[in-house]
């Protein structure tokens, strides 16, 4: 697929709240509520490649980067509490699908429990089974990667979950022909 197949396909990342949050008694946009490393990398990775995105809170649901939310403290710890978010989440994301060609999920396990019934092909989860430290590890790898390059591998790769260990792969198959990492 050429860079010019590209040009005209729309990507949404959807990932997680983070435990660390702004500590204010007014509303805040979610973008600049949630202040957890990982989630900054996340945020960071969606502004370098001009990508849409969306968070999702354990306590408010499926959120635009600008809705404006008081800070809580909520976590998903039970299944119901990942049966009670799906049911307010897919309704919203089932109405955006349609507008991407590829959602890319950034998020771990509960997070992804959520979304997973409604998944097709159009979904790629990033994942690493380090945990957060791992996915931490994944960001700043991705972050790297020049937009061009981070398509082919996210239109090309075959199957729909990217690890660590994939871009590994990916970046040594390519590194002689491409591929081009950002300083």
């Amino acid at each position: 697929m050429s860079q010019k197949k590209f040009q005209n396909k729309k990507i949404l990342v959807i990932t997680s709240c983070s435990a660390e949050k702004v500590k204010k008694k007014i509303k805040e946009k979610a973008i600049n509520l949630y202040q957890g490393d990982f989630f900054k990398k996340v945020k960071k990775f969606v502004n370098l490649n001009d990508f849409d995105f969306r968070i999702i809170s354990a306590k408010y649901g499926l959120l635009s980067p600008e809705e404006k939310i008081l800070s809580y403290n909520k976590k998903i710890e039970k299944k119901e509490d990942i049966i009670k978010l799906r049911e307010k989440i897919n309704p919203k994301l089932n109405k955006l699908i349609d507008n991407y060609d590829k959602i890319l999920l950034i998020m771990g396990k509960n997070y992804r429990n959520i979304i997973e019934p409604i998944t097709n092909k159009k979904y790629v989860y990033f994942y690493d089974k380090r945990g957060l430290g791992g996915y931490k590890s994944l960001m700043k790898y991705l972050i790297k990667y020049q937009k061009k390059d981070l398509y082919k591998l996210i239109f090309e790769h075959k199957k729909n979950i990217i690890t660590m260990d994939l871009l590994k792969q990916y970046n040594n198959k390519f590194a002689n022909l491409t591929l081009k990492l950002r300083d």
